[in-house]
């Protein structure tokens, strides 16, 4: 059975809030396409985060689920009967071959929940408010930008990644500007914890300050 793609508008039933699935579920959700990353493995046709008022969460979509449309960054949809399993730690949303997926048309605002420094829990996604505090040196090829951000609960490091270009999709962080940061990855590496801001939409705060 091939996924399919279909157009709907309305309010539909039996919608689960993204942030309440949890591995071994089985759900539907109605939610936007908030950011694409790269596809890590010839198998995973798309990965990005889906995103509702409750959080977000990384989805996939396997190349063997029959040639799904792609979706678009931006766009809501409604996805049927996606599973939720385990990647790294974090409940991460499967779309496969008996999966329905429907764009939805009708105009949704999104209000992303900023999150303090000291609430952050890896690994998962998180909006947060930062000044960026401290510019590291660059101690890999793969890494475009490192340094700590902070807000008035703590601080902690960041990384931006290159992509398979050898380039970034974001520009660099400036020392003590303000950066608004939707759907950050949290990560923990020995014991620490730290923001991946490969793929997050970011915004500089115009007069903004701590």
């Amino acid at each position: 059975m091939a996924t399919t793609l279909k157009t709907v508008s309305g309010n539909p039933d039996e919608v689960s809030e993204i942030a309440s699935a949890k591995p071994d579920d089985w759900v539907t959700v109605e939610g936007k396409i908030v950011a694409l990353q790269p596809s890590p493995s010839p198998a995973i046709a798309q990965k990005g985060i889906i995103a509702d008022g409750s959080g977000a969460m990384e989805f996939v979509i396997w190349e063997k689920s029959g040639g799904a449309e792609p979706l678009e960054e931006h766009k809501w949809y409604r996805i049927e009967k996606a599973t939720i399993d385990e990647f790294r730690g974090a409940p991460n949303m499967k779309i496969h071959s008996g999966t329905v997926i429907s764009s939805i048309t009708e105009d949704r605002s999104l209000m992303p929940v900023i999150i303090p420094i000291a609430d952050l829990a890896p690994p998962g996604v998180a909006c947060v408010r930062v000044k960026m505090l401290d510019n590291w040196e660059v101690r890999s090829d793969r890494m475009f930008q490192t340094g700590l951000v902070g807000d008035e609960t703590g601080r902690m490091k960041f990384v931006i990644w290159k992509n398979r270009d050898g380039n970034a999709d974001e520009t660099a962080l400036k020392e003590d500007k303000v950066y608004s940061i939707y759907y950050a990855g949290v990560d923990e590496y020995n014991e620490r914890y730290s923001l991946n801001l490969s793929g997050a939409t970011i915004f500089e705060e115009e007069g903004g300050g701590y």
